[in-house]
């Protein structure tokens, strides 16, 4: 994790054109009122919803005596680290191997849109790191079977976003039917922590939404004319929509989709591969549907596809992990020094971009060819990794032929 961070530190861009302007100027208006609120109409609606980490960090400012923009770096930088922390919990809590926790922890805190890189260039926009912080302790709760950090990572992912609102609906049905929580929690029980979670959250929001009131105007993609449902874009800027969406998920499709692909050789179906894994993809579903359907017209949306949707890459890293683990552990797959070294390094250079990284890609152009080219070296590891695991299996076979053949 250190050897994480350090690389994450040290190929951060530090420095960018108005770092404190844009959304981050209606976070810092919110923050510069602690401890009271804004007066007057002078928030919009989109950005209210995320009230509270920016009113935190204004108390910071007003009781440290920090001036407010260092107390954003404060505390972006430790909700980085506390985010480090978390998702190695919930890696380590789904079994994976430390080799493969280390490769997967590169890969989500390094990525470009997983937000510790947005965080560390631009901690105004600190929102979306509380959000992925509080999914990072949701999910370390329902991999242990632990309803308080459930609980308590839901409440924290609604007070950064509310992104969060529908991965609520998940996390119950998490509760509900995963097979853990089924064999550890008697039934009415987990019937009344599902509905808890939901009910909480809700609860939460709405006190946010009562709070924010008075300093709101009405601004946010709220109604279907807003989706590209009802006000569908021309098909060029349709296709750039979808493009920029699925752009930050491109390597951890190619790594899942290389695993499922050696599994179903290996006489797997769908029904192998588990509930854990349906319910993270479920998750990160509900969170990328969400940027996914909004019109690229509305006012200040376009090019912002990729951050948002990023915000659902830990559940994704968390499913591939866990089939990982699985084709691992079915001696499906078979990984050296060498081949970790591969993917180690592809990882790295998968996460640099032409936005948040002092090195790498200097246009969006080369950086999705760069994605495209690591997850093609990703999946190509995978693949090697299944053929030297026939390998080793293949002696082991050699008397039994031998025999049949007498």
């Amino acid at each position: 994790m250190v050897g994480v961070l350090t690389f994450l530190l040290a190929t951060n861009r530090w420095t960018a054109p108005k770092v404190w302007a844009n959304d981050a100027t209606s976070y810092g208006v919110m923050a510069g009122a602690a401890p009271g609120v804004p007066d007057g109409k002078v928030v919009g609606s989109a950005y209210a919803g995320r009230w509270v980490p920016h009113y935190l960090v204004g108390l910071l400012a007003d009781g440290s005596g920090l001036g407010l923009h260092t107390a954003y770096w404060v505390a972006g930088i430790a909700a980085v680290c506390a985010l480090a922390v978390v998702a190695a919990v919930a890696l380590a809590a789904v079994g994976a191997p430390p080799p493969l926790l280390a490769l997967t922890l590169l890969a989500f805190l390094a990525a470009p849109y997983a937000t510790p890189r947005e965080t560390l260039l631009a901690p105004g926009l600190l929102q979306d790191e509380v959000f992925v912080l509080g999914l990072a302790i949701c999910l370390a709760g329902l991999a242990r079977v632990r309803f308080g950090f459930v609980a308590a990572g839901a409440l924290v992912a609604i007070a950064g976003r509310q992104t969060a609102l529908p991965v609520l609906l998940v996390v119950a049905a998490w509760i509900l039917f995963d097979d853990d929580w089924r064999a550890a929690v008697a039934p009415s029980r987990r019937r009344m922590e599902a509905a808890a979670v939901v009910i909480s959250g809700l609860i939460l929001y709405a006190g946010i939404l009562v709070v924010t009131g008075p300093f709101t105007y009405s601004f946010g993609p709220d109604s279907p004319s807003d989706t590209i449902i009802v006000s569908p874009p021309g098909l060029h800027a349709l296709a750039a929509h979808i493009g920029r969406t699925i752009v930050p998920f491109v390597v951890p499709a190619a790594v899942l989709g290389a695993i499922w692909l050696v599994r179903w050789r290996e006489g797997a179906t769908w029904r192998d591969v588990g509930r854990r894994t349906w319910l993270c993809l479920a998750l990160w579903a509900v969170i990328v549907v969400q940027p996914l359907v909004i019109t690229p017209e509305y006012p200040g949306f376009s090019s912002n596809e990729q951050r948002l949707a990023g915000l659902g890459l830990l559940p994704l890293w968390l499913a591939t992990a866990i089939a990982l683990r699985d084709a691992v552990r079915a001696g499906q797959l078979a990984f050296d020094r060498t081949l970790a070294t591969i993917a180690a390094a592809a990882l790295a250079a998968a996460s640099l971009s032409h936005v948040y990284s002092s090195i790498g890609p200097k246009s969006l152009a080369q950086f999705v060819a760069l994605q495209a080219i690591a997850g093609a070296v990703l999946a190509g590891v995978v693949l090697v990794a299944a053929r030297r695991a026939r390998t080793a299996r293949a002696p082991a076979a050699e008397p039994v032929l031998a025999r049949e053949a007498a």
